[in-house]
């Protein structure tokens, strides 16, 4: 393919979910999936190794969370691009994930296509945040009238 691939890391402390992500990527004609985590601290290693494009960081894993290994990632590799998988929809989470360096948060209730769509927004310099969030951000700034 004459194009560059998008090299992408997966980093979920469940392994049916990074399986499945795994799966799912594997179609994709203009995506590679490098290398897989299953901690924060592994994820970290082979972000270190691989230098992907995008990495796809669940927020909760058992020894630290998708945003600690944000920043210490993007201290290390600032053009890597950060996706948070996540099925947390509370706005803390989105605001601290945004302040911490990632451009894009992803609902784990959301399409598989619209993950693709992601990948793809943030790799080429865009911001994604899952529609579910965007309604319900603007739903807590608009009052009724």
């Amino acid at each position: 393919m004459s194009e560059k691939q998008i090299r992408v890391i997966i980093a979920d402390d469940h392994a049916i979910m990074r399986e499945g992500l795994v799966l799912l990527l594997e179609d994709e004609p203009d995506i590679e999936v490098v290398a897989v985590a299953g901690s924060g601290h592994e994820a970290i290693a082979v972000t270190q190794a691989h230098k992907p494009d995008v990495a796809l960081l669940d927020i909760a894993m058992d020894d630290m969370t998708g945003l600690e290994v944000t920043r210490r990632v993007l201290a290390e590799q600032p053009d890597t691009r950060i996706i948070i998988v996540t099925m947390h929809e509370e706005k803390a989470f989105f605001l601290e994930a945004l302040e911490a360096g990632a451009t894009g948060y992803f609902l784990k209730g959301s399409d598989s296509h619209e993950l693709i769509e992601t990948i793809r927004t943030v790799h080429d310099g865009g911001l994604y945040l899952s529609p579910a969030m965007t309604a319900g951000l603007i739903k807590s700034y608009v009052k009724p009238g």
